[in-house]
């Protein structure tokens, strides 16, 4: 029954994170795109050979104009303080210039440590709750491995005001992470 409880929680976190950037980003700003009409691309400020469908497709993410344009994209939830607007983060947390190769190998050691510590220190302790915090964490490491090793960035869409731009994988893992401070620190005393 513990195996089951983990598994579902992992595919659960895994499937919410990667499917909500899935939906956001392609269905956001393809609406985006065909209601904007593109009139930034028309007459004078043309761009050549750069058509705007090839400006809302998902393959021509790197462009530095399309950053500019797909920012304009956002949908305000409570005024400007919660917003939902599209990022690619192609560092490491808290924007630190990492990237490349480098962030790559890093990401994956780190994921490596994380599952080695969990499976030979935190998973004989038998303690459901940790591991159904070390879960939350697995599932958003993985989600966000994922993401850097094969697209070389992570998609972000909840924006919060003087915080951060952030996906569901940073929620999980400051869930996790919160739960496994409060179980290991604040119960013992």
């Amino acid at each position: 029954m513990r195996h089951i409880l983990l598994v579902f929680i992992f595919i659960f976190c895994i499937s919410i994170d990667l499917g909500s950037k899935y939906y956001f980003e392609n269905s956001f700003v393809n609406d985006y795109c065909k209601y904007e009409e593109w009139k930034h691309l028309s007459g004078e400020q043309s761009l050549g050979w750069l058509s705007p469908t090839l400006f809302c497709s998902p393959d021509y993410k790197n462009g530095e104009i399309l950053e500019s344009y797909r920012n304009e994209a956002q949908v305000s939830l409570i005024w400007d303080y919660f917003v939902l607007k599209l990022s690619y983060n192609r560092w490491i947390a808290f924007s630190l210039p990492i990237e490349g190769i480098p962030l790559k190998i890093i990401t994956i050691l780190l994921i490596t440590g994380i599952i080695l510590y969990y499976l030979l220190t935190e998973y004989p302790k038998n303690i459901r709750l940790l591991d159904i915090w070390y879960s939350l964490i697995l599932a958003g490491a993985l989600s966000h491995g994922y993401e850097r090793v094969f697209n070389g960035f992570v998609v972000d869409f909840i924006s919060i005001k003087y915080f951060a731009i952030l996906n569901f994988a940073d929620i999980f893992i400051t869930i996790g992470a919160c739960f496994i401070f409060f179980v290991y620190y604040v119960r013992k005393q």
